[in-house]
């Protein structure tokens, strides 16, 4: 029969292949030091706004022509604490 020998050793071939292989090292190692970036980078901060008076919408939100809603859990939300409208997702003071 042996019509399983050579598609194991085609197999093998393209799994020990020095390209596939430095490929393969090369992607986990950019795995790796991309989470290590991640975990090791300061977030930053929004700064509050002074003004007493509240801002506009930001530019890329519905009410100002842009595609991002107002309110919502994906949406801009006006922080009263802070006088700005918080990016989506974003967590602070409140």
């Amino acid at each position: 029969s042996g019509g399983g020998e050579g598609t194991a050793a085609a197999a093998g071939a393209w799994t020990t292949h020095p390209a596939a292989v430095g490929t393969s090292a090369a992607a986990c190692l950019a795995a790796v030091l991309s989470l290590w970036k991640t975990a090791l980078t300061d977030p930053g901060i929004i700064p509050p706004n002074p003004s007493p008076d509240r801002p506009p919408p930001p530019p890329d939100s519905r009410p100002a022509g842009g595609r991002i809603p107002m309110g919502g859990p994906l949406g801009y939300r006006y922080c009263q604490t802070c006088n700005i409208y918080r990016p989506p997702r974003s967590k602070h003071c409140n």
